[in-house]
């Protein structure tokens, strides 16, 4: 139902949606490939889309003001500051666009936010080996013994990823600390 009415609203035009629409209305495939819209309806349709008060983006403008925000927002994301109670995680194009407000590709048109967006990017056993870091520390900091299935509660990292985060351990910390986390686990 919401893919629907993204569609209808014009928000959303992803193909498969529109051609689930069309088969719902019992459209032949003809009739949502061949127009039969005049040039004169077609423009029709376009200007009566058209919104007067709407200015042309400047790209460069709102690739400076957003930059800065857009900063703050991922590092909180990526280290887990962005409140008292949050771990760190993965920082995703999707997360960026919800935390920011942004529309649909707006960030391909900003260089400096994608920049700060791609520096940010890593892979899913990356962004484990991080959280579980993280959770390591903070369960070694309150000073009481602790298992592997605290760290996985802490960190959300399953049991079964943690072959593949081995690797990116000692990117994140030192060796000494990688080692001792390999033991506690396995």
């Amino acid at each position: 139902m919401y893919q629907i009415q993204r569609v209808l609203l014009g928000s959303r035009s992803d193909f498969s949606v529109v051609c689930q629409i069309a088969f719902f209305l019992g459209m032949e495939p003809e009739e949502l490939t061949s127009s039969t819209l005049t040039p004169e309806q077609i423009q029709q349709e376009q200007d009566s889309h058209y919104m007067k008060d709407t200015a042309p983006v400047d790209w460069v403008q709102l690739d400076a003001d957003t930059a800065p925000i857009l900063e703050k927002v991922v590092q909180g994301v990526y280290d887990g500051t962005a409140n008292e109670n949050s771990r760190p995680e993965r920082v995703s194009e999707r997360l960026v666009y919800r935390e920011m407000g942004l529309l649909g590709h707006q960030l391909e048109n900003m260089p400096r936010c994608r920049a700060i967006f791609e520096r940010y990017t890593e892979t899913y056993p990356e962004s484990w080996a991080r959280k579980i870091i993280w959770a390591y520390q903070r369960l070694r900091a309150q000073g009481k013994p602790f298992y592997w299935s605290d760290i996985r509660k802490l960190s959300g990292v399953k049991k079964k990823n943690f072959q593949s985060i081995i690797p990116y351990l000692q990117q994140y910390t030192d060796a000494e600390t990688a080692n001792r986390i390999v033991a506690l686990i396995e």
